[in-house]
């Protein structure tokens, strides 16, 4: 299995369909077909329903922001960068 973890809030962006949103999910079928879960951003607060594409559809964007560990762990602000888009 590859390391789809990675890329875990990251944006992505369907090539075919032009969707673009924030990678919050993957899976892997039993069959081999992998995909990732992407969540657009709202503009109006409102939840909006994400979409799951191939990955090879999905073209990662690259950015950095700060993330808060608790996110992870529970634990406070560690101050440490990791990849992300939002």
């Amino acid at each position: 299995m590859k390391d789809l973890e990675k890329n875990l809030g990251k944006e992505g962006t369907d090539v075919i369909s032009g969707f673009k949103g924030m990678i919050v999910g993957y899976i892997v079928y039993w069959y081999g077909c992998e995909q990732y879960l992407l969540i657009p951003k709202s503009q109006d607060g409102k939840r909006i329903s994400g979409e799951w594409f191939d990955i090879k559809r999905i073209k990662i964007k690259e950015s950095k922001i700060k993330l808060l560990d608790s996110i992870f762990n529970g634990a406070e602000d560690s101050g440490e960068t990791k990849p992300n888009s939002w």
